[in-house]
């Protein structure tokens, strides 16, 4: 009897000096960022098809916190009313950062010269491992688009 209760205060100590040991990674908690900026998306490739037209785009955020990013989109398919108007516009996109890339999912819509994004985070490699949030662009359809960009985005660890 005395020998099992030694043995189990035994196990009660070893288990708190390894919980308690210095030097033991910590668990650390989600951190939300907010990000906010200007980006500038220029068209590479852009197709009509039956399901609207398709574009394959390069990103270069230029001022705020994707400064000196880059970046590529790709619309998959869109609602195509006509040239200044499409409706449902499906498409990826990729932010290729010093701490990792970041994943998104976007619908939006062109109206005329104004382009309207929402961006949800899907994850990513690196910082944005199991991130998530959303991103809000608003452009200007010129030479491409200039967009500027808010939203925020949590970091899994």
């Amino acid at each position: 009897m005395k020998i099992r209760r030694h043995i189990t205060y035994l196990a009660f100590v070893l288990t708190a000096i390894i919980c308690l040991a210095p030097g033991r990674p910590a668990l650390a908690a989600s951190q939300t960022m907010q990000v906010s900026g200007t980006m500038h998306e220029n068209f590479v490739e852009a197709n009509f098809t039956a399901h609207g037209i398709q574009v394959t785009a390069l990103d270069t955020w230029r001022t705020g916190s994707f400064a000196g990013s880059a970046g590529v989109l790709h619309i998959f398919s869109s609602e195509f009313i006509d040239f200044d108007h499409e409706l449902n516009v499906i498409s990826t996109r990729m932010i290729f950062t010093s701490q990792g890339n970041l994943f998104l999912t976007e619908v939006g819509k062109r109206d005329g010269l104004f382009v309207h994004v929402l961006s949800t985070v899907t994850g990513g490699t690196g910082i944005y491992t199991g991130a998530t949030g959303q991103l809000v662009l608003e452009g200007v359809h010129i030479n491409g688009v200039e967009f500027t960009y808010a939203g925020s985005i949590t970091l899994a660890n």
